[in-house]
Formats: structure tokens, C-alpha cells, sequence
């Protein structure tokens, strides 16, 4: 089975159980001597790895890994602070947003992403546009494709977290919220719809996504609420 370790919490001194998402939803496994770095296994002591493994039934608190092969890990060597940091973010929005029973909902989504950071993505394009996902999936739909209240194209002004997508100048009030600039919207949008892990570079910079990252966790902080606290690690 093709597993992603999201999480890995000791269990005993050298072993660990092993919480991960498969295509077909969430699964804990016992993981014999992981913690070890001489055993031949300890590459699962790395969050986000995509495994294939075989587990048997047995006198353990969760099947125990009979077999494992480490299909693709994010870490490396090389690994810099914001790769790790956007890893956590990825696992913990997954954890902590989503149902357990959701969770497999994510699951080619999240391997994309892990594949993409493999691949020397920017972390920040992956933040964003997984966190995007994972909005949808926790069931907000906006609309980025015209004015929420006329349906206008033109002089799109605004975007609103609470009534549901873009507003334009005409339909704006005094209490709408212009807090973001063209170019802003314009990366809001393509986070959110873009099919695969790749923002053109015309419409990115790292100060843009860096702000809407933070507004992501504010929206999700009152939306959902929950405070994720790898976005204070990547953009601290």
C-alpha cells in the first residue's frame, strides 16, 4: 500500500507509530525501530515521505510495518529551514483542517505538492496553492471569475473571504475591504485555480505571497477555527 506519513510520534524507545494518509483514507502503523538511526527503516522517520509498505496484524497497538520502500522524500542534505517549514504546514493544515475521514480527499493533492518541493517548486507557491485546496476541501467555493454580486468582469476591486469572492468598484461599499492590489488579486486567484503546483512568475513575487499567506491564516483561524502555526514559521 502507498502511504504519506503525515506525523511520527515515538511509541516505546525506539519504535514508532506512524500516522499517514493512502488513497483509500487514514491509517496508523507501528514502526519497528525507526527511531534508530542505524535501523534500515528509519528513512519513515521523515514526515511527508511517500512509502509503499506491507503491514500484518499482530500484538501491537496499530499492523505492524512488515516491509517498506521510501517511493520519495522531501528531505535531503540540502534541506533549507523554509522547505521544512512549509513540510509542517503542509502535514499540520492536512491534520488539523480536514476530518479524519477527509483526509484521503487530499491525498493526490498532497502527493503533487510533495513531488513539486522534490522537483525545487517554490515552497511558497506550494503553501499557498495547497492551503487553497484544503479551503475548498473543508467546503468553501469563491468566485474568481466575476463580481459576486452583479456578475460584472470589469474593475474588479476587492476580494471577500466572508461573502464569497470578488467584488467590484461598483458594488463596493464603505465597508469593503481593499486590502489587496490588482497584482494580489490576480495571485489569489491563480492559487485557487491553477491545475497543478506552478504560478507564473509574472504575477508572483515573494512579498505578495508572503501576505496572502498570512491572510490565508487569518481566514482560516476565523473560518475554521484553527491557528496554524507553520505560517508563523515561514513568514516570521
Amino acid at each position: 500500500m502507498k502511504i504519506i506519513i503525515l506525523s511520527v510520534t515515538k511509541y516505546k524507545e525506539k519504535d514508532a507509530i506512524i500516522n499517514a494518509v493512502s488513497e483509500a483514507g487514514y491509517v496508523s502503523l507501528t514502526a519497528k525501530g525507526i527511531l534508530d538511526p542505524k535501523c534500515k527503516n528509519h528513512e519513515l522517520n521523515n514526515i511527508l515521505s511517500i512509502v509503499d509498505v506491507d503491514f500484518i496484524e499482530g500484538d501491537y497497538k496499530y499492523p505492524l510495518i512488515k516491509r517498506s520502500k521510501v517511493l520519495v522524500s522531501p528531505v535531503d542534505l540540502n534541506s533549507d529551514y523554509y522547505l521544512m517549514a512549509t513540510l509542517m504546514l503542509l502535514s499540520e493544515s492536512t491534520l488539523h483542517l480536514l476530518e479524519e475521514s477527509e483526509y484521503y480527499k487530499m491525498y493526490q493533492h498532497l502527493y503533487d505538492a510533495i513531488v513539486a518541493l522534490k522537483e525545487g517548486e517554490d515552497y511558497l507557491k506550494v503553501a499557498l496553492i495547497y492551503l487553497a485546496r484544503i479551503i475548498n476541501y473543508a467546503g468553501y467555493q469563491f468566485e474568481f471569475n466575476h463580481c459576486i454580486y452583479c456578475g460584472s468582469k470589469q474593475n474588479i476591486f476587492a476580494f471577500s473571504f466572508e461573502e464569497g469572492g470578488f467584488v467590484c468598484k461598483n458594488c463596493s461599499s464603505e465597508d469593503t475591504q481593499n486590502d489587496l492590489t490588482p497584482k494580489q488579486l490576480k495571485l489569489l486567484r491563480a492559487t485557487f485555480l491553477v491545475k497543478d503546483y506552478k504560478i507564473p512568475d509574472n504575477i508572483f513575487n515573494k512579498e505578495d505571497g508572503l501576505y496572502l499567506l498570512i491572510k490565508y491564516g487569518h481566514f482560516i483561524e476565523d473560518g475554521l477555527g484553527y491557528s496554524l502555526n507553520s505560517i508563523k514559521l515561514i513568514t516570521k
